[in-house]
């Protein structure tokens, strides 16, 4: 639920919340947790994209190429996954989300 509420305050929450989750605290392996991690954003999609279409908040023609483009890229992206280990992946996800925090910080 904690992860519901920030996806919809903030438009993340589901795969950044979940999977430092399912790790540290009920011992998922990490391709494990990333992959229930994309799980859970399907059910705040469903609700998301009717609440922002109706508010008018919705670029239909970015999110429709963004949404191709990651599902071209998704196949790749979990086989390259499953190759590294574990240490490794989890170590890109935290770059992944630092470098994230960090480019958010110095735009605002």
């Amino acid at each position: 639920m904690g992860g519901g509420f920030c996806s919809g305050l903030f438009g993340v929450g589901g795969a950044t919340f979940t999977i430092p989750l399912l790790t540290l605290l009920f011992g998922f392996s990490q391709t494990q947790a990333q992959a229930l991690g994309l799980a859970v954003i399907v059910p705040a999609v469903i609700v998301a994209i009717p609440t922002y279409t109706f508010a008018g908040l919705a670029n239909w023609p970015t999110g429709i190429a963004l949404g191709v483009g990651a599902v071209c890229a998704v196949g790749l992206g979990v086989r390259f996954a499953h190759r590294l280990p574990e240490r490794v992946l989890r170590a890109g996800l935290c770059g992944v989300l630092y470098v994230s925090g960090v480019g958010l910080l110095l735009r605002g």
